[in-house]
């Protein structure tokens, strides 16, 4: 089950950052502990947010590699999952299902069809607490 939100809230804005461990598209990994992994005919995804805050007052900030600009998002705890939303109306939301979160990491999911069109594209983030080396 996971979680309640009161202690997703605790647990997301308790280390000072969280860093990209790996990055998963449909299932197969893409990216692991700072390395890119080529996949013969799959889809390239090179642009990832390599750390994380999650703030008290439901600020989410993110900082893509090679982009000094640090990004700033929305997030809520809500019953089954938290949501991260982009500031912008109708831009996509992630999802962190409490089943996948601790106070060591968390997955960060969503499905778009932007990189395959028509076709449902997968992207799972998986962060651990603690900054970049």
């Amino acid at each position: 089950r996971g979680p309640s939100p009161e202690q997703a809230m605790e647990w997301l804005t308790e280390p000072e950052s969280w860093r990209l461990k790996e990055v998963s598209v449909n299932g197969s990994p893409v990216y692991r502990d700072g390395k890119v992994i080529e996949q013969f005919g799959g889809l390239t995804f090179n642009r990832y947010m390599k750390s994380v805050i999650f703030h008290p007052d439901g600020k989410f900030e993110g900082s893509f590699e090679g982009d000094s600009k640090v990004y700033q998002f929305s997030w809520i705890a809500e019953q089954e999952q938290v949501i991260v939303r982009d500031t912008l109306p109708n831009s996509g939301i992630w999802r962190i299902p409490y089943r996948s979160l601790s106070p060591k990491g968390f997955d960060m999911e969503t499905e778009t069809n932007a990189y395959d069109p028509p076709n449902p594209t997968r992207i799972r983030l998986q962060f651990t607490a603690g900054s970049n080396p």
